[in-house]
């Protein structure tokens, strides 16, 4: 298992994986000089992982955030400030998919919100 840990420029993660799998509908972000990618539809699964992209050392490592994670989407509206990205819904496809979707149909109401320094998701209330 890859660990988390809190670096300088925050988001630090040890590798798990090399880059993360071909995917569309993720949603993307640059901050501190890092490219945060978060979930996403890799043709056969919906997705909830997340992964950054480091521009000075040019590599991928995967993220495992703490916290109340988002379900399983894609296409989720995102955006960012300067302490938070913010994600909310998604494509309505996704509930139509399989079992665990549909279960988690319920978390596609709530916005989320990633700590970027304390690499940890939130879920606000209703």
């Amino acid at each position: 298992m890859g660990g988390v840990g809190r670096g300088s420029g925050g988001l630090v993660a040890q590798n798990r994986r090399v880059a993360p799998s071909r995917r569309f509908g993720y949603v993307s972000v640059v901050h501190e000089g890092k490219f945060i990618l978060f979930g996403g539809f890799d043709g056969t699964r919906w997705l909830n992982d997340m992964f950054v992209f480091d521009f000075e050392t040019n590599k991928w490592t995967e993220v495992e955030p703490r916290g109340d994670l988002p379900s399983v989407r894609s296409c989720p509206a995102w955006a960012k400030d300067d302490r938070y990205v913010y994600v909310l819904g998604m494509c309505a496809q996704v509930l139509c998919v399989g079992e665990q979707e549909k279960n988690n149909a319920l978390n596609f109401r709530h916005t989320h919100y990633f700590t970027c320094r304390r690499i940890r998701w939130h879920r606000t209330e209703e």
